[in-house]
């Protein structure tokens, strides 16, 4: 089984030494399309998910929550950083969902009014008749 990890790794890190010299030989005029039907094709996607799911298997849950929260007790403004992107998100989404049914609710509206009648237009014909 080791052997088959160790062809991998080697086959991922040879097919990604392939993309970026491809890339640059091209002068970066690869297109993302481009590269991710060669990342589906090659198969790299299904080597970093086995790679990661490896990684978590070996990894014990409760350890590893204690490694985050010994890591946001002395870097605290990570968590100010996390609390603000949380709270601009979410206030984004606030917004967002607001201005679309303001929006939705204005077209409703619009569509439920009636014309204005028409005002006959001035002509020599309408004056005339006024004046008699």
């Amino acid at each position: 089984m080791a052997s088959n990890e160790n062809s991998r790794s080697r086959k991922s890190g040879g097919t990604v030494s392939a993309i970026r010299k491809t890339a640059a030989g091209l002068g970066g005029a690869v297109s993302s399309d481009t590269i991710m039907d060669l990342v589906q094709r090659l198969g790299l996607l299904d080597i970093a998910v086995d790679k990661i799911r490896t990684r978590l298997e070996q990894t014990d849950v409760e350890e590893m929550l204690d490694d985050v929260t010994d890591y946001l007790r002395r870097n605290p403004e990570i968590v100010v950083v996390l609390l603000g992107t949380v709270t601009v998100a979410a206030g984004m989404i606030v917004y967002l969902e607001r201005a679309d049914r303001w929006r939705n609710w204005t077209i409703e509206a619009e569509e439920e009014e009636e014309p204005a009648p028409q005002r006959p237009r001035a002509t020599v014909n309408n004056a005339r008749r006024r004046a008699s």
